[in-house]
């Protein structure tokens, strides 16, 4: 346990860590639903058991989710995870809506190439085939872009493998690797809402690093856009989600998140961090993870809505902020009532004044902004 639930996550080495150069945003869009939910170990050793079961206040099922891997082909493993976000999704993203029923990935040299890994076509065969086998079970709901209701329940597979010289149904032979999406994750790719990423940035980043973005990115964007001063997330929601081995020893959880974060920090998506120690409801060792946008961060935004939200528009300091230590972080806790609840709570005491008044802070509907109010 930390001596103090306002210490930092990470020793901070300035030099290591000293804000890049920004590189031109390349925005890569993907679906919203089955890219939250973790399918690769990216673990370099060992098994991690991907199982999440999640009920509703009401003690009703509301998500499950289970990986199982093939035998032969071995788990989904860092180069399957970068086959699928950096290829496969590139390629969804090309062809746009509706996503055809099979796409065209390039030989496997080229895509050995596309990935560093110069002519090592084995490797590259292997983890497409990983991929392949991994079967989901799932039961969860979802919201389409259209605003319609959704429920994807049953185990499947995402898509098939063709590979050059296959034979298509029709008879011709295949000349390259093509991808062939099964029914169930066809549909949620043509219906889920989509989101941006920065496509050279996540080129940049090691697996677990690029993981925690796609996941924190959410939050990001999320407190940029309501302009709260930080994003939140549990510690042991990204060892689930990203999926990641959970410790539940502070020295051990710095060490592992400092990994992770070094890449964030360096690139100024994320100014700063700090961790606060909490438990989980079965009373284990546990951290809320807050973030500062970086300079990055706020570029991405301005990028993907076309919307100016600069870093001196956050509306009160990091350090001041209070949350609720026990829930997990989501989406709700960043709409303008909530800001508004939180508000209250932090400012109910009326602070004095330096001219001896009171003053009071009311949200403004209207502007979505903070003002101040003198009570005489």
């Amino acid at each position: 346990m930390p001596p103090s639930t306002e210490n930092s996550l990470l020793e901070h080495r300035k030099a290591e860590l000293q804000p890049a150069e920004f590189t031109p945003l390349h925005v890569i869009r993907t679906e919203t639903v089955l890219s939250r939910l973790p399918i690769h170990n990216l673990a370099k050793r060992g098994k991690v058991d991907i199982h999440i079961v999640k009920k509703n206040a009401r003690g009703e099922l509301s998500l499950h989710w289970d990986i199982s891997y093939s035998e032969k082909y071995g788990d989904a493993r860092q180069l399957a995870y970068r086959l699928d976000t950096l290829i496969i999704n590139r390629r969804i993203h090309e062809y746009g809506r509706p996503v055809p029923k099979a796409i065209y990935l390039g030989s496997l040299r080229s895509i050995a190439q596309e990935l560093g890994l110069k002519r090592d076509t084995n490797k590259i065969k292997k983890a497409l085939l990983q991929n392949a086998f991994a079967g989901i079970s799932a039961y969860l709901h979802y919201t389409a872009a259209d605003g319609t209701k959704k429920k994807l329940q049953g185990a499947f597979t995402r898509y098939e493998v063709w590979f050059y010289g296959d034979e298509f149904p029709d008879g011709s032979k295949s000349d390259a690797v093509y991808i062939v999406f099964h029914d169930r994750y066809r549909e949620v790719l043509n219906s889920a809402e989509i989101r941006p990423l920065d496509y050279e940035y996540i080129k940049t980043l090691a697996p677990a690093s690029h993981r925690f973005y796609e996941l924190v990115s959410y939050k990001i964007y999320a407190a940029i856009k309501h302009q709260l001063a930080e994003a939140k997330m549990l510690y042991s929601e990204f060892c689930t989600f990203a999926p990641q081995q959970r410790y539940y020893a502070y020295d051990q959880v710095k060490k592992q998140m400092y990994k992770v974060h070094r890449s964030h920090l360096k690139s100024s998506y994320i100014q700063k961090m700090r961790a606060e120690a909490t438990t989980d409801n079965d009373g284990r060792p546990d951290w809320v993870l807050y973030y500062i946008p970086g300079e990055k961060a706020y570029a991405e935004y301005k990028k993907f809505t076309g919307e100016n939200i600069g870093l001196s528009n956050k509306p009160f300091h990091a350090e001041e902020r209070e949350d609720p230590q026990g829930s997990a972080p989501d989406h709700s806790e960043s709409t303008p009532c909530a800001m508004k609840a939180f508000l209250h709570r932090r400012l109910r005491d009326f602070p004095i004044s330096p001219s001896g008044s009171k003053t009071c802070h009311k949200w403004d509907k209207t502007t979505s902004n903070l003002i101040s109010i003198s009570r005489l």
